[in-house]
């Protein structure tokens, strides 16, 4: 495992990203671009929170291993989601709308600039490099470079394009004049087809992992077909569907499926199979918290109390203060001993286990001589606790 503590620049870009998805989830949503039917609403509603859920996911799993690549492009999905989601709300969710304002074009700039990226990096987290954080095999390098290319270069026409990308569209505000736009516009379909082939490849490398990985390798993969199977079914149907005007239902289940259920899935995937080891900062993160709300409440409760008992013998409230701290001190070793230990069983069975079979095998050791009998307790111990595929014990003899 990759060592936990991660830079400065890292934490900022951890940080970064998830204050970019809360901003552009509050103005996806509160900009009511996407309309006003309950379909549009519940539309923008689930992929302001989407978001969100990607970013959460993929920080815990950052901070956790230290920068693992699946929670790095989750992090990099949020915070590129948030920034399209967003801009597409500064347009009006209307290209007319985006014409007249003033943020409008550099918002479709914005949009233009990182749909093929954000797709990119959903695929990636999702389906080519989950669980691991690596390719398949060696053979998939290729392919996948040139898709991610053929994304790159139909990113750069949208971005130097001159004038308006199409009827009724806002003029690009950084369009390169001197550049002929109908070959630019004939790249632009390198972005869907290069999205495409992502998917394709995204689709096969689950089943390639499914048919050849460990049993706790197809339990996480089953969990993240949950969210995989829906969005390949409702996705082409939204594309196909006549009516473009709003939000369809299959429009609204696909999204659910891509953007929200997926990061879920992996959430359920990585903590209920300790992949990444994430149990322990689950257990770390709830018993610190249970701690802190019983000696927030010890603490205003010492202090209510001192007041009330030394209010006859001291004036003013910092001798209530000071009694309060030190219990609150006094406290805090004995009570988080304890309250990791009932939160273990629940979160890090794993490490609860360990401790019981390594204390129980040193109470036996107190009463135990003979050599043979530690030996074979201590190797037992080793096997539950660590699970080395190999162990043996190596007693020197000492010289006549």
């Amino acid at each position: 495992m990759s060592d936990p503590s991660l830079t400065r620049p890292q934490r900022i870009g951890v940080v970064a990203a998830g204050v970019i998805a809360v901003v552009g989830a509050i103005v996806l949503v509160a900009s009511g671009s996407t309309g006003n039917s309950p379909l549009d609403i519940g539309f923008g509603v689930i992929t302001g929170i989407s978001q969100l859920a990607w970013w959460a996911v993929g920080a815990t799993i950052v901070v956790r291993t230290g920068g693992h690549r699946v929670g790095w492009l989750m992090v990099l999905e949020a915070g590129l989601g948030a920034i399209l989601f967003g801009a597409f709300a500064l347009t009006g969710g209307d290209p007319a709308v985006a014409v007249k304002s003033s943020v409008g074009p550099w918002a479709a700039l914005v949009m233009s600039a990182t749909y093929g990226p954000w797709f990119v990096t959903v695929i990636l987290a999702s389906m080519l490099l989950f669980p691991d954080g690596r390719l398949p095999g060696s053979r998939w390098r290729l392919p996948v470079a040139t898709a991610g290319v053929l994304v790159l270069v139909s990113t750069l026409a949208w971005v130097v394009h001159p004038g308006p990308y199409g009827n009724g569209m806002p003029i690009n505000p950084v369009g390169l004049s001197f550049l002929p736009a109908e070959p630019l516009e004939a790249l632009f379909v390198l972005d869907p087809l290069g999205i495409a082939m992502l998917g394709l490849m995204g689709a096969a490398a689950v089943v390639a992992r499914f048919r050849r990985g460990s049993p706790d390798v197809r339990r996480q993969l089953k969990w993240l077909l949950v969210a995989v199977i829906p969005a390949a079914v409702f996705t082409p149907i939204s594309f196909f569907e006549p009516d473009k005007s709003g939000t369809s239902l299959a429009d609204l289940l696909s999204v659910g499926a891509l953007l929200l259920l997926a990061p879920i899935s992996i959430a359920i995937a990585v903590t209920r199979y300790r992949l990444y080891d994430i149990d322990r900062i689950s257990s770390r993160t709830v018993s610190y918290g249970i701690v802190t709300g019983i000696l927030a409440l010890v603490f205003v409760g010492t202090i209510l109390v001192s007041q009330t008992i030394l209010a006859s013998f001291f004036s003013g409230s910092s001798v209530a203060v000071a009694a309060s701290t030190l219990v609150v001190a006094g406290l805090f070793q004995p009570l988080r001993r304890r309250v990791q230990g009932l939160v273990d069983r629940r979160f890090n069975r794993a490490r609860y286990d360990a401790e019981r079979t390594v204390a129980a095998f040193g109470a036996r050791l107190r009463d135990e001589v003979d050599l043979g009998r530690v030996s074979e307790g201590l190797l037992v111990a080793v096997h539950s606790t660590v699970r080395p595929k190999a162990a043996s014990v190596w007693l020197r003899r000492r010289r006549a």
